[in-house]
């Protein structure tokens, strides 16, 4: 709603559910798309065992197939892969879900290879999820080694109450506060972060 673009790589769950989240925060998501500020991809359909046709999708996870795709959809952008982008958010919402249909040591060096620089090269902002306490320790250390920046989220259950807690762990070039803060999230899915320290 700023001017930026969006690159959403939909992996943990459906597009049709990201949408419903987008339009509970006032975005008008077939106006956004239509103008490509933002553009959907689904990864979470063919875990399911089938092949969309609306939207850019793919018919495994497979990293033979996850380059093609990529190559086509997302180096595809006017001016190509050298070339910056201003405003430029890409999110891949769930990067463990690779783990499920290739070799621990091939999905890794594909995010590495194909993700991460090509958010150096276009100067563009990138968010990888990813689940932890899923993968092999090594897993872990050679992403976050690659990486500006590590946010730790996470839901602490206190007695009957549940808390949304976000951290910045390690922030490259930059200051920042490592405390725990609370994320404090309301009735039509908008998030404040809550400033002040969380103390359990």
């Amino acid at each position: 709603m700023n001017g930026g673009t969006v690159s959403y790589t939909v992996a943990g769950q459906s597009p049709e559910k990201v949408q419903a989240q987008f339009r509970r925060l006032g975005v008008d998501v077939d106006a956004f798309e239509k103008d490509f500020k933002l553009k959907i991809h689904d990864w979470h359909t063919c875990t399911l065992g089938f092949r969309p046709t609306e939207r850019p999708a793919l018919g495994s996870l497979r990293i033979a197939e996850l380059n093609i795709f990529f190559t086509e959809n997302m180096l595809a952008r006017p001016g190509g892969i050298i070339s910056p982008f201003r405003d430029y958010l890409g999110i891949l919402d769930d990067v463990s879900t690779l783990e499920r249909f290739n070799d621990e040591k091939n999905w890794v060096e594909f995010v590495l290879t194909r993700y991460v620089p090509s958010a150096m090269l276009t100067k563009s902002v990138l968010f990888l999820g990813i689940i932890r306490g899923l993968h092999n320790k090594w897993v872990y250390r050679r992403l976050e080694a690659a990486a500006d920046g590590i946010i730790d989220f996470k839901l602490q259950e206190i007695s009957r109450e549940t808390r949304n807690l976000l951290r910045i762990r390690s922030m490259r070039c930059a200051g920042y506060d490592s405390e725990w803060h609370e994320l404090l999230i309301g009735n039509d899915l908008e998030v404040t972060f809550r400033k002040k320290p969380f103390r359990a």
